[in-house]
């Protein structure tokens, strides 16, 4: 058996005829939901992940509802009927509650509603800390002290026996009402004797395809100890999976210590989260930054870059209409530059002009310089790149920004194969490396 890579989706989807020059969707777009493409669709002779990974928490009840209306979520989203969907709770939208936001029969409902091929039993993460709830009562994130007068460690192993008695449950249920789902069983642990004890119950309980949590965050060498100490209890006939780290460097140990399957939204997500210079992946394994050029018209204040209203303040011989005006000459600029008809020192002066206005935080001249001289969008042959050229190396708004992220997903997925196929080939290529945290 082989690994498989789930990628979790959370309604990633852009507008398949946006028109990049004049920064409008198209005039055929009256409802999202029936126009604008996922992933997959851009990429219709290639595969691109193994599994889809939909979490509940990120479906509010009315695109549930569109997809029960569907006749389920392969019609839903125009996935193909061989390529399984798998479905979680979402537990790190709740991590921060004293219980999980829902019910077992809510979650097993939802996953026999949509038509899911498998269903992860209902979790609560079990890293959670007394300064991690403090820090977030701070924040107001918190309205009540709820765990007054208890410890990290009780709150932990309240949510490790939690998270096994909701998954017997579950299991319970399963067996009466029959739902057409492969149910999963999900532990949760922190270290790897607590991983240990929560795999043998269940397996115990009867599961045959196991998930751990929690470990997003955690080193490659902390998930390999964890996998090592349970290796003993995964047989032939246990499948596992592993949610949240699909890192090249941990997949020869994954083929090793019997996991069969895992899961990321690095690549999507790295394509317009957080400022750093990882937003454009290539095949190579070399990342580039994209190039900032943001919005005027209706754009709020962002982390580490003024709002529109704060740049006039500052600059008061500037107006609304002139602002926008060095915007649009910032991307013909671009567009010029990708034309070979402008030169990179002026493409680079105008790009970081702009930036200035905007306060924005780092200095980006190195990594622009970079992108701009190695031009890795025009080195790409993926139906994304072909198609919109350097629109997707354009950091600004969804639909170029996700579909950057639908291009990380094809490079990387790629990548995912080619380790899988030759693992010892990985294990001793020097600086071929590239940790997905989320």
């Amino acid at each position: 058996m082989t690994l498989k890579f789930y990628l979790p989706n959370f309604e990633d989807m852009v507008d398949p005829d946006y028109d990049f020059d004049g920064d409008q969707p198209s005039p055929k777009r009256k409802d999202r939901w029936a126009h604008d493409k996922f992933a997959h669709q851009f990429f219709p002779d290639e595969q691109i992940f193994d599994g889809m990974l939909i979490s509940k928490a990120s479906l509010s009840p009315a695109v549930e509802e569109r997809i029960k209306r569907a006749g389920g979520v392969h019609a839903f989203t125009h996935l193909d009927s061989d390529i399984p969907v798998m479905g979680d709770c979402g537990a790190f939208t709740y991590i921060l509650e004293e219980e999980p936001l829902y019910t077992v029969q809510q979650v097993l409902d939802y996953y026999l509603d949509l038509k899911l091929n498998y269903g992860v039993s209902l979790d609560h993460l079990a890293f959670v800390t007394i300064e991690m709830l403090e820090k977030a009562f701070e924040k107001s994130k918190i309205k009540e002290r709820w765990w007054a007068g208890q410890t990290t460690e009780k709150i932990q192993r309240q949510r490790f026996n939690l998270t096994l008695q909701k998954a017997q449950e579950f299991w319970d249920l399963h067996a009466r009402q029959k739902p057409g789902f492969t149910p999963i069983g999900i532990a949760q642990g922190g270290t790897p004797e607590l991983y240990y004890e929560a795999v043998e119950k269940l397996i115990e309980i009867g599961y045959e395809y196991i998930a751990l949590g929690g470990l997003v965050r955690s080193k490659d060498q902390d998930i390999i100890a964890i996998l090592e100490k349970i290796q003993s209890l995964i047989q032939d006939n246990i499948q596992l999976h592993i949610f949240g780290v699909a890192r090249l460097s941990l997949i020869p140990h994954f083929l090793r210590l019997g996991v069969t399957s895992t899961d990321s939204a690095a690549p999507l997500r790295r394509a317009f989260l957080g400022t750093g210079e990882d937003n454009y992946w290539t095949a190579d394994s070399q990342k580039y930054a994209a190039i900032r050029v943001p919005q005027v018209k209706g754009r709020q204040g962002k982390r580490g870059v003024d709002s529109v209203q704060e740049v006039l303040k500052r600059n008061g011989r500037l107006s609304a209409e002139s602002l926008e005006e060095l915007e649009q000459q910032t991307l013909r600029t671009l567009r010029a530059y990708h034309q070979n008809a402008i030169t990179l020192d002026e493409t680079l002066r105008t790009v970081l002009a702009y930036d200035k206005l905007y306060g924005i935080e780092r200095d980006y001249t190195a990594a622009y310089q970079r992108t701009l001289t190695d031009r890795p969008w025009q080195q790409c042959g993926c139906p994304i790149c072909k198609e919109v050229g350097v629109e997707v190396i354009i950091f600004r708004g969804n639909n170029r920004n996700r579909r950057r992220g639908f291009h990380n997903v094809k490079i990387f997925y790629d990548q995912f194969q080619r380790v899988v196929q030759n693992p010892t080939e990985h294990e001793v290529q020097s600086g071929y490396q590239l940790q997905l945290e989320v």
